[in-house]
Formats: structure tokens, C-alpha cells, sequence
């Protein structure tokens, strides 16, 4: 197995071109053909892009967008609420779950009804979305879809990235009182930060089957400590949620500081075992 040196700059401007992308977007979910023709019930549309939907696709699943709105003819407002959980939009295709229908819902399966006079809905998401098939899951890699190329600890540079920024918004909120907020954010982050852990460990694994002589121990040393910071993340996250319950927002806030800059010490630990590759 051959492990090429991975840029640093290169990283981190791939990061942050995936999370500018993702922040503050608007998606659309049409519920009636549009009077230009343009659009049609059951497109969707991120921006001013109608998407193409994928074959193997039956919906998109949004991770904890701000906020939804129902909109009528003219764009007005004919209702709106803030939102605190994973929503999904199913659209209407043969073979998926929900046949022709449009279904916009809690990834629980709660349904939300559009109100008369809906021409579309409207969603603002800053951690991105992803399609889904029929079976619920994540679509990784679709046809036609061209992987970046390189061996790396992380399966997904997105995902920790995604991590990162939920725990940058999650100080944001703790000071301002904003504890509904607070509590769906340390939840996603919490269901997120297993696979994480799970993922560099099964990488990890599959690194140390390749030996790189003098510069093993080395290696294996930066890839230890690594994990153990993730792992200090994680603990740290308990803490904050301990902290939550108990309504100390200050000791949350440093808990939740202490778990991000864990996380960042991983991620750069990491990079440091990839940019020696090229030299072995």
C-alpha cells in the first residue's frame, strides 16, 4: 500500500471550500408546477440550481436546518417555525417509499403538512445536506461521481469538518441562553463523534498493515495520541451535557471549548503522520 504526501494547504482549503459551501444555504421544495414552467411538483432546488436527482435517490436529508417556511404565489410567508432536528424530503418517484408524493419530515418520521395556498418550501441549512435511497441511508458515491485520489486517516474530511463547525456554533449559542439550540446541536454532534472514532480506528488499523520501518514507532506514536484526543473530545462532550442539565452554561461553554480544540489536535496530529509519507 502506497501513502502519498497529503498537502496541508490543500486540506484545509478543501475544508473550508466545503463548509463555505454548505453555510447558510436555501433550498426549495416545489409543491406545485410554477407558473413559468421552470419548476414542477417534487423538484428541488438548493440556491437558484434545480438539483438532479441521482436514480438511486428517493429523498435528501438536511442536518439540522435553522429554519422552514411555507410559501404561497407572490414568495409570501403563509407560515414558518424554527427547527431543532434532521428533516428529510422525500420526492415523488415510482419504486420509493412514498410513491409520488412529497413528503417533507422529520428524520423520525414526523410529517409536516403543507398549509393551502403552498406553492413551495422553503429550508435554510448551514451543515448541508445529503441524498438518500429508499432505504433511508446515505448515498456515498454516486455514478459518475470522481474520488480525490490519496490514502488518508479521514474517510470523510467533510464530516470532521461538519463536527467542528457544530462545535463552533454550539459556544455561539451557550452564552445567549439559546438552550433548545444548544441541546440539538450537542445531540448531533453526540451521534456524530462514534463513527468518527470508529472510523480512525478501523483506519489506523489498516495503515499499520503496511510496516514503514524506522518511521513506524514514530508513526504509531502520533497515531496513538491522536486517538486519545479524539477520545478527550468525546469525554469532554459528556461533560458539557452533564453541565447543560445541571445549568451551568459556563462550565458547558469550557467543556464544549475543551472538546473542540480536542478534535483540532486530532485532526492536525493526523496530517502530521500523512505529510511524512513521502519521505518513507
Amino acid at each position: 500500500m502506497h501513502f502519498p504526501r497529503t498537502s496541508l494547504a490543500a486540506v484545509i482549503a478543501a475544508g473550508l471550500l466545503l463548509l463555505s459551501a454548505n453555510a447558510d444555504a436555501s433550498y426549495k421544495a416545489w409543491y406545485i408546477d410554477d407558473g413559468n414552467g421552470f419548476y414542477q411538483y417534487g423538484d428541488l432546488v438548493a440556491g437558484s440550481t434545480k438539483l438532479s436527482i441521482p436514480n438511486s435517490a428517493c429523498g435528501r436529508r438536511w442536518t439540522l436546518p435553522s429554519y422552514y417556511r411555507w410559501v404561497g404565489q407572490y414568495s409570501n410567508t403563509i407560515s414558518s417555525a424554527d427547527l431543532y432536528s434532521t428533516v428529510e424530503i422525500w420526492v415523488p418517484k415510482p419504486g420509493c417509499p412514498n410513491g409520488n408524493t412529497l413528503v417533507f419530515q422529520k428524520q423520525s418520521g414526523q410529517v409536516y403538512t403543507p398549509p393551502s395556498g403552498t406553492h413551495y418550501l422553503e429550508l435554510y441549512s448551514n451543515y448541508g445536506s445529503t441524498w438518500i435511497g429508499a432505504d433511508g441511508k446515505h448515498l456515498s458515491c454516486l455514478p459518475g461521481c470522481v474520488g480525490l485520489g490519496g490514502w488518508g486517516y479521514k474517510v470523510n474530511n467533510h464530516s470532521w469538518g461538519v463536527v467542528e463547525l457544530m462545535l463552533e456554533d454550539l459556544k455561539q449559542a451557550l452564552p445567549g441562553g439559546d438552550t433548545r439550540r444548544a441541546d440539538a446541536l450537542l445531540a448531533e454532534i453526540q451521534q456524530r463523534m462514534p463513527e468518527l472514532v470508529a472510523q480512525l480506528d478501523a483506519r489506523v488499523q489498516e495503515r499499520r498493515r503496511t510496516n514503514l520501518d524506522g518511521f513506524e514507532r514514530y508513526i504509531r506514536d502520533v497515531e496513538d495520541t491522536a486517538g486519545r484526543s479524539l477520545q478527550v473530545s468525546a469525554k469532554r462532550l459528556l461533560d458539557c451535557r452533564g453541565d447543560l442539565a445541571t445549568g451551568s452554561r459556563d462550565g458547558a461553554y469550557a467543556s464544549c471549548s475543551q472538546a473542540l480544540d480536542a478534535i483540532r489536535q486530532a485532526g492536525e496530529l493526523l496530517e502530521l503522520a500523512e505529510s511524512e509519507w513521502s519521505d518513507l
